[in-house]
């Protein structure tokens, strides 16, 4: 009953078990829990009940019971099912588990219909619109079908060197201000291992990043952070690194003021800033030009973008 929901105003809202529904462009959009959402359903029913009682009695005492079952759902003395089906595609309910899988949760995506894109305003209301939309559209052949793919390929497990699969997905980031991102995972029948790895998507990026985060309190070590394969972390301790080891828990209990710092060249990596869209005072991020040695790193020294068939035309 605490997870978090973001419903638009676009959204139905149903509850199959007691043939509840909230159509869409009835309510503004929200952003509250699940027992929020029953709380708001129940004071919309409860407006004007006291006219209702005298004006027709019968309707307010069904009103009256029904608000009583909705009221029930909050102590889940028996399971529910609580759907939210959103053509804009833009609500949201929240996985407490992630990134493992919610087995309680279901995300199914669809082909909004004609007279979806219309409310939505993303069609006009006329024939030739109509008859574009009957034109069928083999599955697979929009970018967006293949963003919802989800890529299978053979590969050997890291622990046992067994046949496993890696599940490969290219999605859109929700981190704020961030690129596209490749989530790859990795499972093993034979010995149970399992990896999962998070890489960046997109172009590298025209200058290097470097963020500098100095903790200050619990919370942040519950910053989100992704950290590319290419960057240097580094606390930055008095000691040598190899006394990281031994201070790590003075770090964690603020008992050791300390800096966490993510150097990288290809300016991939990202840190939360929990102020956003405001500046966090507590965090540096400096973008520099990267060295020669930094390009041959990434191979950029030798790629060539424009101009590469000029030599083969002079050659012909």
């Amino acid at each position: 009953m605490n997870r978090e929901v973001i419903k638009s105003d676009s959204a139905t809202t149903r509850i199959p078990e007691l043939d509840f529904e909230i159509p869409p462009f009835t309510q503004k959009g929200s952003l509250s829990t699940v027992e929020g959402l029953i709380d708001r359903a129940v004071s919309g029913l409860e407006q004007d009940q006291a006219v209702r009682k005298a004006t027709a009695p019968e309707v307010a005492a069904k009103i009256e019971e029904f608000v009583e079952k909705l009221i029930k759902l909050k102590d889940v003395e028996t399971p529910f099912t609580l759907i939210i089906d959103d053509s804009s595609g833009n609500s949201f309910v929240e996985n407490p588990f992630a990134p493992q899988r919610d087995e309680a949760l279901t995300v199914t995506h669809y082909k909004r219909t004609t007279q979806q894109d219309i409310q939505l305003g993303l069609k006009a209301d006329d024939d030739d619109e109509e008859e574009e939309e009957q034109v069928e559209e083999k599955p697979g052949s929009t970018i967006e079908d293949m963003r919802n793919e989800v890529l299978q390929f053979n590969t050997n497990c890291p622990e046992c060197n067994a046949p496993a699969s890696t599940n490969m997905k290219l999605i859109a980031s929700e981190i704020p201000h961030f690129k596209e991102v490749i989530i790859m995972a990795t499972n093993c029948d034979s010995c149970g291992h399992r990896t999962n790895e998070v890489k960046s998507g997109g172009a590298t990026e025209k200058q290097g990043t470097k963020i500098t985060l100095h903790i200050t309190d619990p919370s942040d070590m519950t910053r989100d952070l992704l950290k590319w394969e290419r960057d240097s972390s580094n606390p930055d301790l008095a000691g040598k690194l190899q006394l990281f080891g031994k201070k790590i828990d003075q770090i964690i209990a603020l008992e050791l003021d300390a800096h966490i710092v993510l150097d990288d060249p290809a300016g991939s990596s990202y840190l939360q800033n929990v102020y956003a869209p405001d500046p966090d005072p507590e965090m540096k991020t400096e973008h520099y030009e990267r060295t020669f040695e930094q390009n041959e790193d990434l191979g950029l020294n030798d790629m060539k973008t424009e101009g590469y068939l000029e030599g083969q035309s002079a050659d012909r």
